[in-house]
């Protein structure tokens, strides 16, 4: 599992329901794909369990990054797979 340092800019965000919506630029080496996975708080609990999480688009291998502000990385784009 991936890790990302908490408290970053959050100046990717999605605009379709008009709230922002925090996400990770991911390139899927599996398939040469790109794809946005998204925010998910483990059941609306504290940012120490939150994560993002999503699937490559082709085969849907799937990639979980964890949030953790101690030991994560400070980049918006990653590529797995």
């Amino acid at each position: 599992m991936l890790q990302i340092a908490e408290g970053l800019p959050q100046v990717m965000t999605g605009v379709q329901t008009g709230q922002s919506r925090p996400f990770l630029g991911v390139l899927f080496r599996c398939c040469g794909v790109y794809a946005r996975i998204y925010l998910r708080r483990n059941g609306g609990r504290t940012s120490d369990e939150a994560s993002y999480a999503g699937r490559c688009p082709r085969c849907m291998f799937p990639v979980t990054v964890a949030v953790d502000a101690d030991n994560g990385v400070d980049t918006r784009f990653l590529q797995v797979g």
